[in-house]
């Protein structure tokens, strides 16, 4: 990607080309998760350095970035390309490991159209139906 390195890690160029690839608008939410975990499992100590090996404490907390990208006007027709292994969610993707760093997680939500025609989206599991 020539000037790709423009865009990987700024929000605005991010959100902008998005939004030109996907001919649809898109708007970024940010926020921080956190991660926490218990460290259950004993490793004995001779083997281990501190701070390579090992933490001090019985348990980890990390704040995760996430942007989470609202992509809007979906039609329910359309809604179906977006899901894995679908040609544009393996567009999602490869976008995600071109244009956001790794450091940051990923999240794209859809908001649908809103008319009286959209039945077909009730049938797409996952997004209109559960089990």
């Amino acid at each position: 990607m020539p000037y790709g390195f423009f865009i990987r890690g700024n929000e605005e160029a991010t959100v902008a080309a998005l939004n030109y690839i996907l001919n649809k608008e898109v708007q970024l939410d940010k926020s921080l998760q956190p991660d926490c975990f218990e460290l259950n499992d004993f490793v004995g100590m001779p083997s281990c350095r501190l701070g390579m090996d090992t933490v001090l404490g019985r348990s980890t907390r990390e704040s995760i970035p996430v942007w989470t990208f609202k992509i809007g006007k979906v039609r329910a027709d359309e809604l179906t390309g977006f899901v894995e292994g679908a040609p544009l969610g393996k567009l999602l993707k490869r976008f995600a490991e071109v244009f956001i760093p790794v450091e940051i997680d990923a999240v794209f939500d859809f908001v649908a159209v809103e008319n009286d025609e959209n039945e077909f989206f009730n049938g797409v599991l996952g997004y209109g139906v559960c089990i």
